[in-house]
C-alpha cells in the first residue's frame, strides 16, 4: 500500500527541520511521499523544508512536496491547511492507500510509520496516536496544570476502561487511550473518503474528523504506544489549539475539565442502555464481575468528590 504523510505548516522555521527530519528517517518502512502545506507564513519555513528534504531525501524513496498557499482571513486555519494537505496526499496515495498526518511542531518516533501500519494491517481502519509535551517545555509549565491534566487523564482512562470491559472491540482492545490529536493520525483512503475527508474547521478539525469516523462505524485503534513529541509553547500557530489551552489555564484554572468527558452517572446510564452493554450485563456471573470492576474503578477515583466538576450532571 502507498503511504503519504500530510502536514499543515505555519511559521515553523524553528521546528520544521526537526519535524521533517524525523519523518524522512523512519526505520523499517519509508513513506512514498510527504506533503507540506505551508500557509499564511511570514518566515523561512518553506525554504528550510526544501533544504532539509534535499539534504536527507536525495537518496531515499520519499517524495517531498512543499505547497505554499495564502488563505483568505476567513479560511486561514490549521483545519484548512490540514484538509488541503490530506486531499493532495489522497491523490498521491491512490486506491488502497494510507494517509497519515502530524503537526509541524511534532517529532515522530523512528517507528511511527511502521507502528501505524501494524495496526491497520491487524484490522483497524484508522489509528489515533498520542501527543506528549517536549520535556523542556513541560518543565516550564506550573505543577498545578500538570496536576489538573493528570486528574483529567485518570478520569478519562477510568471511563474508557469500563467501556472496554463492558463493550470490548477486537480492533481496539485495552490498554488504549482516549486522545484524538492531529499530532498522530493514520487512516485508510477508503475510510477517509467515507466521511468526506478532513473537515476544514477553524478549530478542533482533528476531533471532528474522529467524531465523523466514529459515527460512520469506522474501526479506530487508539494505540497507547504511538507517541509524538510536540511543543508546550504558549504562543501557538493554530487558534484554539494546545498553546491556547495552556495559556488560558495559566491565567485561570478551567471551571470544567475537557468537555468531551461525560459526567460519570450519565456515562453509566448510557452504557447500561446500550444494547450490547445490556446483553453483557445479563450474562450471568461474568456480568456481575464486570459491574463490580466498573464500580470499583469509579470508587477508587472518588469521582463524586475529586472530580465533581465533571462527574455530576
Amino acid at each position: 500500500m502507498r503511504t503519504v504523510i500530510a502536514v499543515p505548516v505555519k511559521d515553523e522555521a524553528e521546528r520544521i527541520g526537526t519535524c521533517l527530519t524525523a519523518l524522512l528517517r523512519q526505520r523499517e518502512v519509508q513513506a512514498n511521499a510527504i506533503v507540506l502545506v505551508v500557509n499564511n507564513t511570514r518566515d523561512a519555513t518553506a525554504a528550510i523544508a526544501r533544504g532539509v528534504s534535499a539534504d536527507i531525501g536525495w537518496g531515499g524513496t520519499t517524495r517531498v512536496e512543499v505547497i505554499e498557499v495564502e488563505f483568505p482571513p476567513e479560511r486561514a486555519s490549521a483545519g484548512s491547511a490540514r484538509r488541503m494537505a490530506m486531499e493532495r496526499a489522497a491523490e498521491l496515495a491512490g486506491e488502497g492507500g494510507v494517509l497519515l498526518t502530524t503537526d509541524a511542531d511534532g517529532r515522530v518516533p523512528p517507528d511511527w510509520l511502521a507502528a501505524n501500519l501494524f495496526h491497520l494491517r491487524r484490522g483497524a481502519d484508522a489509528v489515533a496516536g498520542r501527543a506528549v509535551l517536549e520535556p523542556g517545555d513541560a518543565a516550564a509549565i506550573p505543577e498545578r496544570l500538570h496536576a489538573d491534566d493528570a486528574l483529567e487523564c485518570a478520569y478519562a482512562a477510568a471511563l474508557d476502561e469500563i467501556a472496554a470491559v463492558m463493550m470490548p472491540q477486537a480492533w481496539d482492545p485495552w490498554p488504549r487511550h482516549t486522545e484524538h490529536s492531529g499530532a498522530s493520525i493514520a487512516v485508510t483512503l477508503a475510510a477517509y473518503r467515507l466521511v468526506g475527508g478532513m473537515p476544514a474547521a477553524p478549530i478542533s478539525e482533528d476531533r471532528r474528523f474522529f467524531a465523523a469516523l466514529r459515527v460512520a462505524g469506522v474501526r479506530i485503534r487508539h494505540a497507547p504506544e504511538i507517541e509524538v513529541v510536540v511543543s508546550g509553547r504558549t504562543v501557538g500557530r493554530a487558534e484554539g489549539g494546545m498553546a491556547d489551552t495552556i495559556r488560558r489555564r495559566l491565567r485561570r484554572a478551567d471551571p470544567y475539565l475537557d468537555d468531551a468527558l461525560e459526567p460519570a452517572l450519565d456515562f453509566w446510564r448510557r452504557l447500561q442502555g446500550n444494547a450490547v452493554g445490556k446483553r453483557r450485563l445479563v450474562s450471568a456471573e461474568a456480568a456481575v464481575e464486570e459491574l463490580a470492576v466498573a464500580r470499583w474503578i469509579l470508587a477508587e477515583l472518588r469521582v463524586e468528590a475529586g472530580l465533581a466538576k465533571v462527574a455530576t450532571p
